[in-house]
């Protein structure tokens, strides 16, 4: 028998009502821009979250702030065959939409930029955006019952 979750076989009663739309979905992040990705969950994080320090690291006016990073390093991870250089370009025509600065095509001060993020904020970014989804999620135990109550359902038609 053919398991969609074969690591997490308990999981699959819970998993496989949702059949196809978990890949749909990450297939259509993957084909956002970066713009585009900002632009539909913007508003699921506070920008308080990535400020510009006060002082010292990350107190300069940078064309790579913490949130343009953020989101960069996010849209790189829905890309992970990307290399930098595809960041930068992506940010390039960012600035470009914008009338922003022009910037260099080499991805040195992205790479610094990713380094210089505070790890820290990154569970913070998780919550809020889980805190963003709730009110779109089906209620308690919507997903919970056994796949034979409702509607006929046997692991036959996994094979």
């Amino acid at each position: 028998m053919h398991s969609p979750t074969p690591c997490f076989p308990a999981w699959h009663a819970q998993l496989a009502p949702m059949g196809t739309r978990v890949a749909q979905t990450a297939n259509r992040l993957r084909s956002y821009t970066l713009c585009q990705l900002e632009e539909h969950f913007g508003s699921c994080l506070p920008r308080a979250l990535f400020p510009k320090a006060a002082s010292h690291t990350n107190s300069r006016d940078r064309l790579y702030t913490r949130w343009r990073t953020f989101w960069s390093l996010l849209w790189q991870g829905f890309n992970p065959k990307a290399p930098g250089r595809e960041v930068v370009r992506q940010i390039q025509a960012l600035f470009e939409l914008h009338d922003g600065p022009s910037i260099s095509e080499e991805d040195g001060a992205y790479c610094r930029a990713k380094a210089r993020l505070p790890v820290s904020e990154f569970p913070k970014a998780l919550t809020a955006t889980a805190q963003a989804a709730d009110p779109g999620a089906p209620p308690p135990g919507f997903a919970s019952k056994p796949p034979d109550q409702g509607r006929r359902w046997h692991h036959t038609h996994l094979e």
